[in-house]
């Protein structure tokens, strides 16, 4: 049986005091990144309440908010529907993640300290502790506070913002389903790390692309196993 989509603990620094919409938006959105929700699928706002507990005014002011970033298109009968995805859309959040991302760990190469560091190599090690017993949910979890940190260490918060909303379009569950793709990221996230250590710019910005290309190759070849072992309608 599956596990309530609330079931998880939050990582180490992760944001607290929210709003009861920013829980029911943070909520989808995790459930859409982690695959709970998949691309192309209709969810009820019914359904959404039962899954989060959660009443139906704060869903509904979040699927506002996730209809106006493209994450959700809402459906009829009070219902929405996950934006598809294939490997065009894929690309094109890619392009736009690379410009983004790599300006931002830049930035944030160039103010590094101590404390960001040592934040950083307790999440990779947290990370490292589901490669045996992988748990999409925390993962993602863990994964998102990572670059969180990162990119908040950055100083433009509208850049923090913008690349926040351009992940949530991206099918996290994809990456994490892909074979070796978790050991893969958490080496490359100590690749980002020893690049801030020396606050080397042109490093990070270097490791950071890599991570990104890895990362789309390895969703793009999950996505393309599943459609083609997908039955025939």
């Amino acid at each position: 049986m599956d596990m309530p989509l609330t079931n998880f603990s939050q990582p180490e620094n992760a944001p607290v005091a929210l709003t009861k919409r920013e829980v029911a938006e943070l909520s989808i959105r995790n459930a859409i990144e982690t695959g709970k929700y998949k691309p192309g699928q209709v969810i009820s706002q019914r359904q959404i309440v039962e899954d989060f507990g959660l009443s139906v005014t704060p869903i509904r002011e979040a699927i506002l908010v996730l209809s106006g970033n493209g994450i959700v298109q809402r459906h009829k009968h009070h219902s929405i529907k996950v934006t598809e995805i294939d490997s065009t859309r894929l690309r094109e959040i890619f392009a736009v993640r690379q410009m983004l991302e790599e300006q931002a760990v830049r930035w944030t190469a160039a103010a590094c300290n101590a404390q960001l560091v040592t934040r950083l190599k307790r999440l990779n090690r947290q990370l490292e502790a589901h490669i045996a017993d992988p748990v999409p949910e925390q993962i993602n979890l863990l994964d998102r506070a990572f670059h969180g940190h990162i990119f908040e260490a950055c100083g433009n918060q509208a850049l923090v913002w913008t690349i926040d909303r351009v992940k949530s379009s991206f099918p996290m569950y994809a990456l994490w389903n892909e074979p070796g793709r978790i050991e893969t990221s958490i080496s490359e996230h100590w690749c980002l790390i020893e690049a801030f250590e020396k606050n080397d710019q042109e490093a990070a910005a270097h490791a950071q692309v890599g991570h990104l290309s890895n990362g789309l190759k390895a969703t793009i070849a999950y996505l393309e196993r599943v459609m083609d072992t997908k039955p025939a309608a």
